[in-house]
């Protein structure tokens, strides 16, 4: 299966491993930027499911911000849908990135959030480092 990636995306792909094998719930991990595309996923991710997900999370997201400025409710910190089979959360990355995860069996929110959290800053990291926002795929 092919993973969506930004060059050299090596340590990216490893935390996003990292995250689906350490949370039992957890199916596949993206990060994508803020505009909806992919840059990176999980192994067993492939490039339509990723670009699917993507695109998902990224106006799920925009959806929220917008509603939170709206109602005057600030930014928003993580975007969670709970569906009847599956949870996804969508955490920002940095200034133009995002991570979206899902998890089946619907979990409770409150058991996800620390490492969904604890991902999204360390790719935030990573792409700093880079000198990266989370912006065009290369």
């Amino acid at each position: 299966m092919k993973q969506t990636t930004i060059a050299p995306a090596d340590d990216l792909h490893h935390l996003l491993d990292d995250l689906v094998d350490r949370v039992s719930e957890a199916e596949l991990a993206v990060l994508l930027s803020a505009d909806g595309v992919a840059l990176v996923a999980s192994r067993t991710v492939t490039e339509e499911a990723a670009t699917l997900v993507a695109a998902a999370a990224a106006g799920l997201h925009a959806l929220a911000a917008a509603a939170g400025r709206q109602i005057h409710g600030g930014d928003a910190l993580r975007t969670i849908v709970e569906m009847e089979h599956v949870l996804l959360v969508v955490e920002p990355a940095g200034d133009a990135a995002l991570l979206a995860v899902t998890f089946t069996g619907a979990p409770d929110p409150e058991v996800v959030n620390e490492p969904v959290a604890e991902t999204a800053e360390r790719a935030r990291r990573v792409l700093a480092a880079r000198g990266r926002t989370g912006g065009e795929a290369r």
